[in-house]
């Protein structure tokens, strides 16, 4: 469908509107249904890409802080977190402190860090195809790099509502329609009235919130936001389905659920931004003809939410059961840090 789309530089313009969050024919997590009102903010036009995520693994090569904590007593044993971008080594160090409080932990590693593209196969087709596998960490430092952060889970709830309503749902890159694989990121006419492409299938999408089935009940109406502050306790979200998952899974309204510190094979992310202050979704006048969506339904809602790809398998697992969480190791360790229960001892180490 055609409409007042104002793409540049790779993200698109999604104006501030109102519509009801979540779904009274979906699951017990998509319940209350809500009146939300949402900011305009800017949404990156694709999925990003393995091409452009090569490119900031090259500018920022070496210049990554990571903090390992590790002899766990609960939760997993050892858990990486990667610093954002202009993220200090004390502000690191106090996020890895909630954790090794949190889990009576025996020790803090930071040193600097340099990432590398998951070796994985979905990544080697093409630079045009969506990165996966990357933890929740790698693509929040991917996107404050832009200046910007994963979009929230309302964000992505609110944009994917264009879609449902632009794109046939048959030509959505998922199980049901054939596909066995990830697309490009901009291939064929699945983008919605705004210029963004594929917010609706090909690969899940991180949202910037903890998972909490729970959320709906006490979150606000006005750009709800469930902040994830300790990855050893809380979970990540996902929206918009992917190629391995039938139609019920690419719902706007739809919620799944991943570890952080996990890699997923069909796990990918966009980034969101403000508006800047010219933007002209800001005029009250531009918005006034602009939709403002109730209960859209494209797709249908009576099939499991399962993997087809894993009941083919003899499976048919949740979709973040598929990979263990994966352990880290920094090609150079050029500081660190250690705590200890009962005190904390500092020690640094250069090479």
């Amino acid at each position: 469908m055609a409409g007042p789309e104002k793409c540049a530089n790779g993200y698109c313009e999604i104006p501030a509107g109102t519509f009801q969050m979540g779904s009274a024919n979906g699951d017990p997590d998509e319940q209350p249904v809500k009146t939300v009102t949402m900011t305009g903010f800017q949404l990156g036009q694709t999925e990003v890409s393995v091409g452009q995520y090569r490119a900031f693994l090259a500018r920022t090569a070496g210049t990554q802080l990571q903090a390992v904590v590790s002899g766990c007593a609960s939760g997993s044993s050892s858990q990486s977190l990667l610093g954002t971008a202009g993220e200090t080594m004390t502000a690191l160090f106090n996020r890895a402190l909630q954790i090794f409080s949190t889990n009576s932990c025996k020790e803090i590693k930071i040193t600097q860090n340099t990432p590398g593209m998951p070796d994985f196969p979905q990544n080697k087709k093409g630079d045009n195809y969506p990165v996966v596998e990357l933890m929740f960490d790698e693509k929040r430092a991917f996107c404050r790099a832009e200046g910007g952060d994963l979009p929230t889970a309302a964000q992505l709830h609110f944009a994917s509502r264009y879609d449902e309503a632009d794109i046939p749902a048959h030509q959505l890159v998922l199980w049901d329609n054939g596909f066995r694989s990830t697309e490009p990121v901009d291939a064929g006419q699945r983008k919605d009235r705004f210029g963004v492409f594929n917010l609706l299938g090909n690969v899940w999408e991180s949202a910037l919130d903890a998972y909490d089935a729970q959320f709906y009940a006490r979150m606000g109406v006005k750009d709800p936001y469930n902040p994830l502050t300790n990855q050893s306790t809380q979970l990540e979200e996902f929206s918009g389905g992917s190629f391995c998952y039938n139609r019920r899974g690419a719902r706007a309204a739809n919620r799944d659920v991943g570890i952080p510190g996990n890699r997923g094979s069909d796990d990918g992310f966009r980034c969101a931004r403000p508006l800047p202050q010219h933007s002209l979704m800001r005029s009250k006048k531009f918005r006034a003809g602009l939709l403002d969506f109730t209960e859209s339904k494209s797709v249908p809602e009576g099939s499991p939410d399962r993997s087809p790809w894993f009941a083919a398998q003899g499976g048919g697992e949740p979709k973040n059961a598929r990979l263990p969480p994966v352990a880290r190791n920094p090609n150079e360790a050029v500081f660190g840090m250690s705590a200890m229960v009962g005190r904390i001892f500092v020690q640094t180490i250069l090479t």
